[in-house]
């Protein structure tokens, strides 16, 4: 500790000691001594010092405010008419259209057939019109008795027209006759030969529709149509059957979603009330459904989303909730689509609805309220050219109470009638669409598959899996015009029972109906035609024991003035 202090003074002591000290070695040099006369006046220079807040100088260059005016000085110009040719007048005229159009014709099974239409001239307020028609055939069918059938139709409609609506009148009477067959038992002989009345059925439906229609283009407006139908039928065993039937629509477009371009919100009301009434009894129902939904449109997608709340108000009333999404994508514009989307909902088959899906049901068939609970569906649809259009679709249904047509074979009678059930499916379809429309060739092409799963019963009775259809008509010369139509379905199943009173399920064959035409036009007024009918002559039966005419064939004149 002594020897560090020591240490410590001595150091203090040789930084004090004057000592002096050379930068360089001295060398010997010339010198001389200078005496200053001037008297020596000590100074300090200024220091230029920068300020406590600095500033940059504005270094940029005032121009002067520039003068413009423009002196303008008239150009002598000078202009020439020369004298307009008259235009030269072609004799073709410009293109007639006629109001009145007539149509008939005779086949082979003694069938006249004769349609009309008629309606006044072109205004800008009203269009009225009138359509008549009748088709009969007394043809015979191998081993039946009277297989004669006509239908028979008048209508009268009308249109009004103004600045923001459209609306539609109409009324008319159809008189359809049939006759359900009876096979010949005993060939040869008048035994057990039914009368022709016995065997004739008849269907009188009367009714008139009224509709409007809001016509306004304007985006912002609120679009809306109501209409309402009103239907007697009557039929010639004193079924009768009054139908009244209202829709409406109204829709505003909305601005809800600002990513969507256009959108809207919109109300659907249908209201079915019917009454049937037979030699047995009189039933009363109404169907009310509400069906709320929302529009929306953005970029390449369009999407509908709402609720069906349908009423069936009968003995027992029940309320059915239906969601419905329907979704379309554009993948390529106004050309290819994406479709899918769920749906469901009742759907009333009245007695008037059954028998023109078949004729030969018994008049004491009541009408079916059936339910589509569920159907999924995905499919793609599309245009080329606006020349050819298709769609691929799937669907899945499960439907409650379906209506199957069977064969009578409790009643004792000459008749060969069919009865009405129903049985819960579960459906899988697939269907496949196509047509080309050009200038001088017409086709198109439909094909579904159907799966049915039943609850109950054997089969989907009378439901054919396959179903197809094609049409095509081509102009070959100026004035001649070819024309094809094919049906064709596959095989199904009909019910009935066997000595032990079991079920048996009897198949009906699947067939083709291969049918041609031929159309001559000399003049624009004036054409000729000529239709064969099932070619091959096939006796098939969409009906289990109801075979076909066969092959048959009509020929006659239409005129249009």
């Amino acid at each position: 500790m002594t020897s560090i202090r020591a240490l410590i003074i001595s150091g203090l002591i040789l930084i004090t000691l004057k000592s002096s000290l050379f930068a360089q070695e001295k060398k010997k040099s010339y010198s001389e001594e200078v005496t200053v006369t001037s008297p020596y006046q000590p100074s300090v220079a200024d220091g230029n010092k920068i300020t406590f807040q600095p500033k940059i100088s504005d270094s940029t260059i005032q121009l002067a405010k520039q003068i413009y005016s423009i002196k303008p000085f008239p150009l002598q110009t000078k202009i020439t008419i020369n004298p307009l040719e008259a235009a030269k007048l072609t004799e073709n005229q410009p293109t007639s259209t006629f109001r009145n159009y007539i149509k008939g014709g005779l086949g082979t099974t003694t069938s006249p057939y004769v349609e009309f239409f008629a309606s006044n001239d072109t205004k800008e307020n009203s269009l009225f019109s009138v359509h008549l028609k009748h088709l009969s055939s007394l043809g015979e069918i191998p081993n039946q008795w009277f297989a004669g059938q006509s239908e028979n139709m008048a209508q009268i409609a009308t249109q009004f027209f103004n600045e923001s609506n459209v609306i539609k009148l109409s009324a008319s009477y159809n008189r359809d006759v049939y006759h359900y067959y009876a096979p010949k038992l005993f060939k040869g002989t008048t035994l057990h030969e039914p009368t022709e009345d016995s065997l004739r059925q008849r269907y009188g439906l009367l009714k008139a529709s009224l509709g409007i229609t809001g016509k306004s283009e304007d985006e912002e407006a609120l679009k809306y149509n109501f209409a309402v139908d009103a239907s007697n039928l009557q039929d010639y065993y004193k079924t009768q059957e009054t139908n009244i039937q209202g829709n409406g629509m109204i829709r505003k477009s909305t601005d809800w979603f600002s990513f969507s371009d256009h959108q809207s919100m919109g109300l659907n009301v249908f209201v079915d009330n019917n009454r049937l009434k037979n030699v047995l009894k009189t039933k009363s129902s109404t169907l009310v459904e509400l069906f709320p939904a929302y529009h929306l449109l953005f970029d390449e997608y369009q999407i509908k989303a709402g609720l069906k709340v349908t009423f069936d108000l009968d003995s027992v009333s029940h309320i059915y909730f239906h969601p419905e999404i329907d979704t379309k994508i554009g993948l390529i514009t106004d050309k290819l689509y994406l479709i899918a989307g769920l749906n469901g909902g009742l759907q009333r088959n009245s007695f008037n609805t059954l028998r023109l899906m078949n004729p030969f049901i018994s008049s004491l068939t009541n009408s079916v309220t059936e339910n589509n609970k569920f159907t999924i569906y995905a499919g793609i649809k599309g245009n080329i050219a606006q020349t050819v259009d298709f769609e691929a679709r799937f669907e899945s249904k499960i439907i409650d109470n379906m209506p199957l047509f069977i064969n009578d074979t409790l009643s004792i009678t000459h008749q060969q009638r069919f009865d009405v059930i129903t049985d819960d499916i579960n459906l899988i379809r697939v269907n496949l669409s196509a047509g080309y429309t050009g200038t001088d060739f017409q086709i198109k092409l439909n094909g579904t598959w159907n799966k049915y799963s039943t609850n109950a019963e054997l089969y989907a009775w009378h439901s054919p899996e396959m179903e197809g259809a094609f049409e095509a008509s081509v102009k070959v010369a100026p004035k001649w015009n070819l024309n094809t139509r094919i049906f064709a379905w596959g095989d199904s199943y009909a019910k009935s029972w066997d000595a032990q009173k079991q079920v048996v399920a009897t198949k009906v064959k699947g067939a083709s109906d291969i049918n041609f035409g031929i159309i001559y036009k000399p003049t624009k007024q004036l054409s000729a035609f000529m239709n064969l009918n099932n070619i091959l002559n096939n006796n098939y039966e969409r009906w289990n024991r109801y075979p076909s005419y066969g092959f048959n064939a009509m020929a006659g004149l239409s005129f249009a003035f």
